[in-house]
């Protein structure tokens, strides 16, 4: 018995550093995100820069209908295509790939968030 307890301990250990070491940085508040990629930083700017144009910033710079939304990837990048298609917006597909990939990076919606609701 005691060597299951301290097995037990020494992986409730393990698991609290683990956590710790992988956990979220916090990115509330004024706080910028960090942007691990050339692209996503690229993205930043092109959302500052043209999305900014249509979706008004409020008094903390937020864009309207964009700061309150999570979507996945692939959520992002539908939501860019239907601005292409039905507000004439013109972006390259590079422009296209990095807009997805800063706002995939720091609004995103992991798999397991949105597997409850999958059908």
């Amino acid at each position: 018995m005691k060597g299951y307890r301290r097995f037990s301990v020494g992986m409730v250990m393990v698991l609290g550093a683990l956590l710790t070491a992988c956990g979220k940085e916090d990115v509330s508040g004024d706080a910028e995100p960090v942007l691990t990629s050339k692209l996503a930083s690229e993205g930043r700017e092109l959302v500052q820069t043209i999305c900014a144009g249509c979706h008004a910033p409020d008094d903390k710079g937020a864009l309207s209908r964009i700061a309150g939304a999570r979507k996945s990837p692939e959520g992002w990048e539908m939501t860019v295509v239907r601005m292409m298609n039905f507000h004439g917006l013109e972006l390259t597909t590079d422009q296209r790939r990095a807009i997805v990939k800063y706002l995939a990076d720091i609004q995103g919606l992991a798999p397991s968030e949105a597997e409850p609701f999958r059908y």
